[in-house]
This record gives C-alpha cells, sequence and structure tokens, in this order.
C-alpha cells in the first residue's frame, strides 16, 4: 500500500469520525456532543430515539446506542444548508392553526418524558366522581352508581375509585380537546395517538411512516406532539391498572373485584400483581397531573362541557312519591319472557300473583321516575284483557320486603309498578 493510498485512508476515517462519532456502545452523552441536541425524542420505557436531521435516528437502550438508522445522514450535519425549494401544496408542512396553537402550551417535545414514576404512598384524592353536581348517564340497576358504589352498594376501594375518576377525567379532557381543536387538528392528534401508544417497532414505524405521508413532517415536530404523547401515556397506565386488577381477580377468584386490599396478599404472585396495582395509580395520576399542569385550557374547556352536559341530564330527571295501601314493584326488565306482565295485570285487580315474586315497598317513598309507557295485558283466568299504564321507576328505601318479608331496604332495584301508584314528587 503506497503513502498516497494510506494518507487518503488515514483522512477519510478522521473525516468519518468527525461527522460521525457515534457508533453502538456510545452513551448518550457521547451522542449529544458529537451530534448536538436531537430535533426530537421518544422514550419508552429503557428505550429512547433520538431524532435528527437527514432522517437520522439513533437509538438508545439504557443509556447506550444499540442502532443507528441513516448513519450517512450524520456526514451532512456541518454542510450548509440547501436552498428550500418553493413550496408547494403536496411538501409544505401543515402551518399551525390558531386553535393547535392555542392546544399547545410547549414547544415540540425536545426532552424526554420521566419514565419512572415517584414511590407510591397512597392514592389520590378524586375530584370528579365526589363532585356534588356529578352526573353519570344512569345505570343499568343494582348497586353501582357509576361514581364510588360497588356492585353491592359499597364503596369502591380508594384506589378503583381514583381509576374511575381517571377514566372520567380521560374523557373530560377529550372534550376539552374537541372545543379548541378544529377537526383537521382533531385528525391529526389522533394520527399522532397513534404513534406514540405503538405496542412494538414495528407499529410504531409504520405508525410513523403513515404520519409522515400524511402530514409531511417528522411526528416529534408537530405542537400537538407532547399532547399526543402524555394522553398515550395515560392511557397506558390505565390499561396496566385494568390488567392488574385482572390479574389478581382471576388467580384469587374475589368475589367483589372492587375491593381489593393493597396491603395484604395470599402469595408472593398476589403481592407483585398488588405492586403492579400500585404503581399504574401511580403513573396515572403522574400522566393525568401532566396534562392538568400543562394543559388547563383544554381541561377547563372540557369542565364546562361536562357540567352543561349534567346539567342537562339532571334537568331530564323525574321524580315522584309512591301512594297507595299496597304497591307491588315487579323487578324483571322483560314483559315477554317473565310472569311480569300477569303480575301488574292481577294486581290492577287488587290481587297478587305470587309466582311473579313482587317485592312490597311502602307508600310516601320518593322514587325516581325513569319511564313510562302502556301496554295491554291479554285475559287472564280471572279478568278481562285490559291496556296497563305503568312507570319504570329507581328506588332504594327503608320498608321495601319481599312477599316473605325478609328486609331489602339496603339495596337498590329497578323495576315496574302501576302508574296509579305513582304521584309526581312535590
Amino acid at each position: 500500500m503506497n503513502s498516497r493510498l494510506c494518507l487518503t485512508l488515514v483522512v477519510s476515517f478522521a473525516v468519518i469520525r468527525l461527522f460521525a462519532g457515534v457508533d453502538i456502545g456510545s452513551t448518550r452523552e457521547e451522542v449529544i456532543q458529537e451530534l448536538g441536541e436531537p430535533i426530537g425524542t421518544l422514550r419508552v420505557g429503557a428505550r429512547e430515539d433520538l431524532n435528527y436531521a437527514n432522517d437520522v435516528v439513533v437509538t438508545l437502550q439504557n443509556g447506550k446506542v444499540t442502532r443507528i438508522r441513516n448513519r450517512e445522514g450524520m456526514k451532512a450535519k456541518s454542510a450548509p444548508p440547501a436552498k428550500a425549494p418553493p413550496a408547494t401544496p403536496t411538501s409544505a408542512a401543515p402551518a399551525a392553526s390558531p386553535a393547535t396553537k392555542a392546544a399547545s402550551a410547549t414547544p415540540p417535545v425536545t426532552t424526554p418524558l420521566p419514565d419512572t414514576p415517584a414511590v407510591f404512598n397512597g392514592v389520590p384524592k378524586a375530584t370528579i366522581v365526589t363532585d356534588p353536581v356529578f352526573r353519570t348517564e344512569g345505570s343499568a340497576g343494582g348497586e353501582s352508581d357509576g361514581k364510588t358504589l360497588g356492585i353491592d352498594g359499597k364503596p369502591m376501594s380508594p384506589q378503583d375509585i381514583y381509576y374511575n375518576d381517571s377514566t372520567y377525567f380521560r374523557s373530560r379532557f377529550d372534550n376539552g380537546l374537541g372545543q379548541v381543536l378544529p377537526r383537521q387538528d382533531s385528525d391529526r392528534l389522533y394520527s399522532l395517538q397513534s404513534v406514540f401508544s405503538a405496542l412494538d417497532d414495528a407499529r410504531r414505524l409504520k405508525a410513523v411512516e403513515s404520519y409522515k405521508r400524511y402530514h409531511k413532517q417528522e411526528p416529534e415536530q408537530d405542537p400537538l406532539a407532547r399532547v399526543a404523547q402524555i394522553k398515550a401515556r395515560l392511557i397506558k397506565a390505565q390499561g396496566a391498572y385494568e390488567m392488574a386488577r385482572h390479574n389478581v381477580n382471576s388467580s384469587e377468584q374475589l368475589r367483589v373485584k372492587d375491593r381489593i386490599d393493597l396491603e395484604t396478599a395470599p402469595s408472593e404472585a398476589g403481592r407483585k400483581h398488588r405492586a403492579d396495582m400500585k404503581q399504574a395509580i401511580a403513573e396515572i395520576h403522574r400522566w393525568r397531573t401532566m396534562l392538568e399542569t400543562e394543559f388547563p385550557h383544554i381541561v377547563e374547556a372540557g369542565r364546562k362541557a361536562d357540567v352543561a352536559k349534567w346539567a342537562k341530564i339532571s334537568g331530564a330527571e323525574a321524580f315522584g312519591t309512591t301512594k297507595g295501601d299496597k304497591i307491588l314493584l315487579f323487578i324483571h326488565q322483560s314483559f315477554e319472557r317473565t310472569p311480569m306482565l300477569e303480575g301488574l295485570a292481577e294486581a290492577s285487580e287488587g290481587r297478587v300473583f305470587e309466582r311473579a315474586k313482587p317485592l312490597i315497598i311502602p307508600s310516601g317513598t320518593r322514587v325516581q321516575v325513569l319511564e313510562k309507557k302502556s301496554i295491554n295485558a291479554l285475559a287472564g283466568t280471572n279478568r278481562a284483557a285490559k291496556q296497563l299504564d305503568l312507570t319504570r321507576i329507581r328506588i332504594k328505601a327503608p320498608g321495601v320486603q319481599q312477599l316473605d318479608g325478609a328486609d331489602l331496604s339496603s339495596m337498590t332495584f329497578e323495576g315496574w309498578v302501576l302508574s296509579q301508584h305513582v304521584e309526581p314528587a312535590k
């Protein structure tokens, strides 16, 4: 090998090292020192992608480089920038609308989000389901109020109440986004969430390519990137909680799934699942707090939308008072598959059809009126065919009994009574 060839190789190697002194095994600090601050980052667990110009992506695992995409692009780092071609409808990045700028309380994501929550020493306080004006869309009966009560009418565990609260918070945040973002920005945000919520590299890369194809920019450069990234983390944390709770229920066959004691476990596996629940609640709290802190105007817009919705639900609620000597409540939901219709027809004649198993409710009880309808009852053994005016009510009150006298005061019921036994509440 002659001296000129050796010199050429040495100089070439030096140039490569000058512009691309990053290799497998390099530390994050070495990457930043060599290439400068990235234009965007994406961090999931121990993995972090540093995005640079010219489609260069440096992937780190536990702070060490494990993969470099488009290594050749790093050589152009110090080259003078090329003159930008005239913008065309197909190549120009979409300009941020005023609503997009309003939704973006921070610049595009240029620093990694925190990965490990602080030690969790207690369940955060619920703030939505405990609001006095909070209203659900309604329940299908039973005991759960959709807020803080379980299927047996008793308070749920604090962690489950907070989990429910976080679900309503997410709905509130989405409502707020709907208030401040135009349709095209909402569609772009949905596309961004696909990038940040992908479960593996293959799906993430596919989502990234799809986003770039339609929006002509890197996802991390989007003003809505941080909203999408934090929301994706919140959704992931909620899924982790659901999975951990399912693992406890399936392994221990608990009768009431929303009454798990986080501090007591029958086995090592149970302790691990409970630790996972605690970790998930801590992460839910972290990402929720970040959304509340960084985008308070979106949360407030969602709160106002919630209040308006709850007022509408409250305005549609109707109440009544029971009246009569002996009021029978039939809790079955189907007229066709039960003897309920026959029972109601008999009740209209002053008789009790025991096979329909009605409940006895006291007169003068305040009840919620859910529905009214008229229905035809065919002729029976002791009566003629007739039309019945019926009212469906929801009741939980002292004095509710079975026919055998068993007290059912602690339970909530939905069922049908004769409309003549309910008058409007005063």
